[in-house]
């Protein structure tokens, strides 16, 4: 997938943590609740919760599981003060050397990620 242009930081890491960790907003007890129910299918079938061969319950409610993310990101950073850094290392990077007046970084950012896991990093 190739599309022109650039992202904001901030805006890519929401979506990322929206795309990966899809529950993360929902009380414990309910969360809870879902594993036992799961943990309970997978005595009853045979298939080991997490598995990937036969027939598990992500694969079955076509729900979509992503194992990898890379990519390379061209950065807008906002102009206004609106939007902070994500982090000390994010703010030592945008300290203003490698951004143009309109906020364009002249570095590219690689994003990885495993499972629900990610970075970004120039």
């Amino acid at each position: 997938l190739i599309q022109r242009g650039s992202v904001n930081l901030q805006r890519i890491h929401t979506w990322l943590a929206y795309l990966l960790w899809p529950d993360q907003d929902e009380d414990d007890a309910v969360l809870t609740a879902r594993l036992q129910q799961l943990m309970q299918q997978d005595q009853e079938t045979g298939v080991t919760l997490g598995s990937t061969t036969g027939t598990s319950n992500n694969m079955a409610s076509n729900e979509m599981r992503i194992f990898r993310i890379k990519g390379i990101l061209s950065v807008q950073h906002p102009c206004d003060d609106s939007s902070m850094p994500l982090d000390d290392e994010e703010l030592d990077n945008t300290n203003g050397n490698h951004m143009d007046s309109n906020g364009l970084d002249d570095r590219r950012y690689i994003v990885q990620g495993v499972n629900d896991l990610w970075e970004i990093h120039p």
